[in-house]
């Protein structure tokens, strides 16, 4: 779901999985982003409360398919315990208003308090 405060409803939320095994947590999320203007950063809640140990972008995953952009590797990254950001190159955080009309597919890993 939606984090980032814009309120967005993705479509493609059917087929997201996640497996926790003690403090362990492996999230499959797939969602195509609505129509938005919102320049909120782009933030996905995540199954469980990432722990502070993981924050900071020292933990997420790599897009394994987008349609954002050919040229560049989007990523996940897990910068707060409020969910995981969008990424471009593992630089600056995207918004909602960049990724609107995209679909976007990858796995995050992360532990839990």
């Amino acid at each position: 779901t939606d984090a980032s405060g814009a309120s967005l409803s993705f479509s493609t939320i059917d087929r997201n999985r996640y497996t926790k095994i003690g403090r362990f947590v492996m999230a499959h999320v797939r969602l195509d982003y609505p129509s938005t203007s919102d320049g909120s950063i782009a933030t996905i809640a995540l199954p469980f409360t990432p722990s502070n140990d993981c924050t900071a972008s020292t933990t997420g995953g790599v897009m394994t398919e987008q349609n954002y952009s050919t040229s560049v590797a989007l990523t996940a990254s897990i910068d707060s315990t409020t969910g995981a950001r969008i990424r471009n190159n593992g630089n600056a955080a995207l918004t909602n208003a960049a990724l609107s009309g995209k679909s976007l597919r990858f796995t995050v890993t992360f532990i839990t308090d």
